[in-house]
């Protein structure tokens, strides 16, 4: 993965974004790079969230789904802490 801005792409594909339909949906998908709102996300330490709604925050409940949505922020919820280092994206326990 590559974050540049507000933009977090896949750095194999550079035309496929981390892009997200909330509030229609909560699931987080890859899709074609558009520059919309709902490709756009802020990294402020181990929070990812969407940058046109700060209070949604990617989060997974990984060990169950493997799935990424995003949901209301919260701090010392284990599954929305997130480590960016180089081009690798984790979750950080």
């Amino acid at each position: 993965w590559t974050v540049n801005g507000e933009s977090i792409y896949q750095s194999q594909y550079p035309g496929m974004c981390l892009h997200s339909d909330y509030p229609r949906t909560r699931i987080v998908s890859v899709q074609e790079c558009n520059s919309s709102d709902a490709q756009r996300w802020t990294v402020n330490g181990e929070s990812i969230y969407q940058s046109q709604y700060p209070g949604m925050c990617l989060a997974t409940d990984y060990g169950s789904t493997r799935m990424v949505f995003v949901e209301e922020c919260n701090s010392s919820g284990p599954r929305q802490h997130w480590t960016v280092q180089g081009e690798q994206i984790s979750l950080t326990y």
